[in-house]
């Protein structure tokens, strides 16, 4: 059974994705997913601990991001590539520092759909 989870990438690693230059991620496996008696092998005992799933669970990119207020409504647009991903037609598009940045950590499963195997 496949599961989808989320995993938290910066600006620059998120342009890296879209750019195709980035494949793969390394994530340090933190001593509390440890287990006091290990399987066999190393390798085994990593795939069974990792907190970040199993092979063949898929990762969502979760990115820095923002949504225009309620009383203006717009697409919701992401850092890594602002204004770039901003559709065509929206006048007045604000500049970088004026835009009000949610954190990745808050990013609610949106329309991006990058996904690792």
């Amino acid at each position: 059974m496949t599961i989808v989870r989320p995993i938290l990438f910066s600006g620059a690693m998120v342009r890296a994705i879209l750019d195709g230059r980035k494949t793969q991620t390394r994530r340090v496996v933190k001593e509390r997913h440890l287990v006091a008696a290990p399987p066999a092998s190393f390798f085994q005992y990593l795939r069974e601990a990792c907190p970040f799933g199993k092979p063949g669970d898929r990762l969502w990119v979760r990115e820095t991001w923002a949504q225009p207020a309620a009383l203006d409504p717009g697409p919701t647009v992401y850092r890594a590539d602002y204004p770039a991903c901003v559709p065509a037609g929206y006048e007045n598009v604000p500049p970088v520092e004026a835009v009000t940045w949610k954190p990745n950590i808050h990013m609610p499963r949106l329309c991006r759909g990058y996904s690792w195997r």
